[in-house]
């Protein structure tokens, strides 16, 4: 088994690998002990974005999309399994092929917990490896948002501030693209300095006012790298959420 990032690649025959990501959410919803009070939908919405996105970024075409649910189905599982259909219809995956998994029906629940797996492939020769070097841009494609600030900017107020599936597929298909890696809750630092590292370089930030350290909550933004003489390419892809050049490989 290879593991890249958060993504582990296993061989299932000489020429694929089965592509596996996760993500997992609890104490989000609409339960007595639920610490971020939401809609459960974008319960099961926004952690199975992150399930795909991390699937798709690295190239994988998606076989299944498994629900664990701990809570049952009646009431907030049932708005839990719509907002996981949404996100695999934005993915162009068919929810009614694709989908399985499970709830919990014995024991009654007062905080909402859920996990999404993602299962795929990919041919060996397309697995989308670490490959930037010294003088490439590292760009930042949306804005990091969790909890309560997620909740009340994008899902309130509509902002449109946030990567989508839509746009990972979009940045998945451009050549000039050389990685694409979702950020999470560690934060972009933490990405931009797992980027350096698998490719033996050092990052140079340029001073700006996104908090490099903040949790990007449900993979609300995700980072690229590319050469710099792309940046104007790049720009001309009518991708309309904010665009932000952190930094540069050194």
């Amino acid at each position: 088994m290879i593991r890249i990032r958060d993504v582990f690649l296993t061989p299932i025959s000489e020429s694929e690998y089965l592509v596996i990501t996760c993500d997992s959410c609890g104490g989000i919803g609409n339960k007595e002990h639920d610490i971020v009070k939401v809609d459960p939908f974008y319960v099961g919405y926004f952690t199975t974005v992150v399930a795909l996105a991390e699937n798709l970024a690295i190239g994988g075409e998606v076989l299944s999309v498994v629900d664990t649910l701990s809570l049952s189905m009646v009431g907030d599982g049932e708005k839990i399994l719509e907002g996981v259909q949404r996100a695999m219809e934005e993915a162009e995956l068919s929810p009614t092929q694709l989908i399985t998994g499970s709830t919990e029906e014995n024991i009654p629940v007062t905080q909402t917990a859920i996990g999404v797996t993602v299962i795929g492939k990919i041919n060996k020769e397309k697995v989308k490896y670490p490959k930037s070097q010294k003088g490439d841009l590292l760009v930042l494609l949306g804005l990091p948002k969790m909890g309560n600030q997620l909740v009340e900017e994008e899902i309130l107020q509509t902002k449109s501030e946030i990567i989508k599936l839509k746009h990972i597929i979009q940045l998945s298909k451009l050549t000039f693209v050389k990685e694409l890696i979702p950020v999470g809750s560690k934060g972009i630092d933490y990405e931009c300095q797992e980027i350096a590292s698998l490719n033996h370089c050092k990052v140079v930030y340029k001073e700006g006012a996104i908090d490099l350290n903040v949790s990007a909550g449900p993979g609300t933004c995700v980072l690229i790298t590319i050469d710099k003489n792309n940046i104007q390419q790049l720009l001309t892809k009518n991708i309309n959420i904010p665009i932000n050049i952190i930094g540069e490989l050194i």
